[in-house]
């Protein structure tokens, strides 16, 4: 959060509407507008610390938001698509700058992809079709293997960005 308020505003802003692209595909297009509401404007518009200001107000927002959905079946996988999604902007990121060097520091969480595939093994199982959480294990079994690389290759990143970006269009 820190490192954005010395990014570009255009890139930051067009993030923000990808990130609200992805909140409405596993929230619902009200809830994404409520958590995220005029971000994408305010983004073209404000730098430095003003624009960390504004995310630590919307860590706010939508930490409460996730509170209260916290006994919601598919908390879980909206949480799944939150953390693929960021993972996605983040492959997209080093592939576009061809850093390879800050790779498997930045997406390699072997824990955040035991926890969601527990997910599918049990709870999920009751709530969700097979074919998504087919998916999503295919997608975890990809992030395993190739953010486990240390260094990773640029060809690891762009599978680990491509095998996010099917699974993220395909729900």
């Amino acid at each position: 959060m820190m490192e954005s308020g010395h990014a570009d505003p255009e890139v930051t802003s067009n993030r923000v509407n990808r990130i609200q692209e992805g909140l409405e595909v596993f929230l619902g297009p009200a809830m994404a507008e409520k958590m995220l509401s005029g971000l994408a404007e305010k983004a073209a518009g404000t730098t430095g610390d003003a624009w960390v200001e504004e995310l630590q107000v919307r860590h706010g927002i939508i930490t409460g938001e996730i509170a209260n959905m916290k006994n919601h079946p598919q908390l879980p996988l909206v949480l799944a698509g939150v953390w693929l999604q960021a993972s996605w902007l983040t492959a997209s990121a080093l592939e576009e700058a061809g850093n390879t060097t800050d790779a498997h520091a930045l997406l390699y969480r072997p824990a955040i992809g035991t926890y969601f595939r527990n997910y599918v093994h049990t709870r999920g199982k009751e709530d969700f079709p097979q074919s998504v959480l087919n998916s999503l294990e295919k997608t975890l079994d990809v992030m395993d293997t190739r953010t486990a690389k240390d260094p990773m290759t640029a060809s690891d990143i762009t599978i680990v960005r491509k095998s996010v970006e099917g699974l993220l269009h395909s729900m």
